[in-house]
């Protein structure tokens, strides 16, 4: 499953979101579980999407959209428990969720609402 280091070369073509990726590194060490690294960026995507360029949001954005529709179970496993649930639950800390969900896609979307709704049931 390398799929997820090409993901994070994307990703981290954004400041902010290489800035996390090294934080994350420099606190865990280079064996970081991948879970743990996309949870860091997911917390700094969601601290930082105010700051990114509409093309800067558009980019990540798709590239976790193109992520959540792989072929490859483990790479939307590692996007959706790593990434988007952490980036959901601090944008909702932070009282910014809407300003970042029109930027995700269908899929991404999907998922949270099914995974915000299973937290409630």
């Amino acid at each position: 499953m390398e799929n997820w280091k090409i993901l994070l070369s994307v990703l981290t073509q954004s400041e902010p979101l290489r800035a996390a990726a090294s934080n994350v590194v420099a606190d865990y060490g280079e064996d970081v579980p991948p879970t743990v690294l996309y949870g860091g960026l997911g917390r700094a995507l969601a601290r930082e999407f105010g700051s990114l360029s509409p093309a800067e949001k558009v980019h990540v954005c798709d590239a976790i959209e193109e992520a959540m529709n792989s072929e490859e179970t483990k790479l939307v496993e590692l996007v959706a428990t790593g990434l988007l649930e952490t980036l959901f639950t601090t944008s909702i800390t932070l009282f910014h969720w809407e300003h970042i969900e029109p930027f995700l896609g269908m899929r991404s979307q999907g998922y949270l609402s099914a995974w915000a709704s299973w937290g409630k049931a």
